[in-house]
């Protein structure tokens, strides 16, 4: 029997992640991987000078091709993107950033999703859009800077208090929470595994302790896939979060 065989595409996905996290950690920042591929790939926390985390998220979607980049006459890079995923970074306070990662040249741009298209009318698109990204826009420290410069603007000018609440929250509040929505927990090496099959939703966190509070980012990442799945209104979600609070 033939076994799996890891492509050339694979070789690339991981090295296009790789290439964005090395920047990342090189701010002194973090970067979690989004295993399930719901549009975003990397969820960065920022930390401030003395080390302490900062509150906001940056959310991040890598993109990446073996063919050369060419920037058109204009000098911007054109991506085909799936509508259903700009409906979702469209939707997202916290800045979205698209990286378009050249595997042949080990070369990366971005675009900052929400700023960009912040104009567009999705009831108006097909099932994909061309988007445009400057060819000036080259990712390196100094671009992921910029992102934790955007993500503090969104979070000063935000009047919601939900990042805040997150450091509050422990894993059974949660499994609690998810029972109720139908989904059943089983783990997988040290995984906890949450399946919702009338859904086809699965969220998969690290082990925690039934007491131990929830990395924000975690908590997060959560709420992005009930809401994208349909499975419950984010005003629903942060009430809930209010009421362990109680």
């Amino acid at each position: 029997m033939p076994r799996k065989r890891r492509t050339r595409q694979h070789v690339i996905a991981d090295l296009s992640i790789n290439y964005v996290e090395r920047f990342v950690l090189t701010c002194g920042y973090s970067a979690e991987r989004i295993r399930a591929d719901y549009g975003t790939d990397l969820i960065v926390s920022t930390y401030n000078a003395e080390g302490e985390i900062e509150n906001g998220l940056i959310y991040v979607q890598v993109k990446a091709t073996d063919s050369p980049i060419v920037p058109n006459a204009e000098q911007r890079i054109p991506i085909v993107l799936q509508t259903k995923d700009l409906d979702l970074w469209l939707r997202e306070a916290m800045p979205y950033i698209l990286i378009f990662y050249d595997a042949q040249a080990e070369k990366a741009y971005w675009l900052y999703l929400q700023a960009s298209l912040s104009g567009l009318d999705l009831t108006q698109l097909g099932n994909t859009h061309t988007a445009y990204l400057e060819n000036r826009n080259i990712l390196d420290e100094a671009a992921v800077r910029m992102f934790a410069a955007y993500e503090s603007r969104v979070f000063t000018n935000s009047r919601s208090v939900f990042v805040m609440k997150t450091e509050a929250i422990v894993f059974s509040d949660l499994i609690k929470l998810l029972s109720r929505l139908g989904f059943t927990q089983h783990s997988v090496g040290n995984q906890e595994v949450f399946q919702h099959l009338e859904s086809d939703t699965s969220i998969v966190l690290p082990h925690y302790e039934l007491q131990e509070i929830l990395r924000p980012i975690h908590v997060v990442g959560t709420r992005k896939i009930l809401v994208e799945n349909g499975l419950m209104e984010p005003a629903a979600f942060d009430g809930y979060l209010e009421k362990t609070l109680i």
